[in-house]
């Protein structure tokens, strides 16, 4: 990726999409990413492959299963 300057606003809307990925453990739809930041379908292309580079589908596959373990040993524990 090109280094280059970031607004604040700009950053506000990336972090809130990736907090977006991790609790869902998807990457968001284009739609939603125009939908949600209210941005063009070109900036929603850079921000799927932004998210991309920081968080791999290994990673949020991972963190599905965690969820899963976690939830059925509080459903075990009850």
């Amino acid at each position: 990726m090109v280094f280059g300057k970031i607004r604040i606003k700009a950053l506000l809307k990336f972090l809130n999409l990736c907090a977006y990925t991790l609790n869902n453990c998807r990457y968001p739809t284009i739609d939603e990413i125009m939908d949600y930041n209210g941005c063009c379908r070109s900036n929603a292309y850079n921000y799927i492959r932004a998210l991309k580079c920081l968080y791999s589908r290994e990673l949020l596959d991972q963190i599905r299963r965690n969820r899963r373990t976690r939830s059925v040993q509080q459903t075990l524990n009850e």
